[in-house]
C-alpha cells in the first residue's frame, strides 16, 4: 500500500511573486494523488469493513493542492 501524507506532514510555503503585468493566469488540474495514481485505486486491503478505494471512499478525493502556476503576458 502506498503511503498517504497526513496534515502534520505536509509542508506549506509562501512565496513572493515579482510585480508583473500578467494578462492571463491559468491553473488546470487534471488529477490529484487520489484520482490519478493507480496505486490508490481499488481496495487496498482485505478488510470488508473498511472501504479503502481512494476515489470513492475518501472525503478528500476531489481536493487538490496547487504546486505551480504559470503567468503569461502578451
Amino acid at each position: 500500500m502506498a503511503p498517504r501524507p497526513r496534515a502534520p506532514e505536509l509542508i506549506i510555503r509562501s512565496f513572493d511573486i515579482p510585480r508583473t503585468k500578467a494578462t492571463h493566469l491559468r491553473i488546470e488540474v487534471l488529477t490529484n494523488q487520489c484520482t490519478g495514481a493507480p496505486a490508490y485505486a481499488g481496495e487496498q486491503d482485505a478488510d470488508p469493513r473498511a472501504d479503502t478505494n481512494c476515489s470513492t471512499a475518501s472525503s478528500q478525493a476531489s481536493n487538490v493542492r496547487i504546486a505551480e502556476f504559470q503567468a503569461f503576458a502578451q
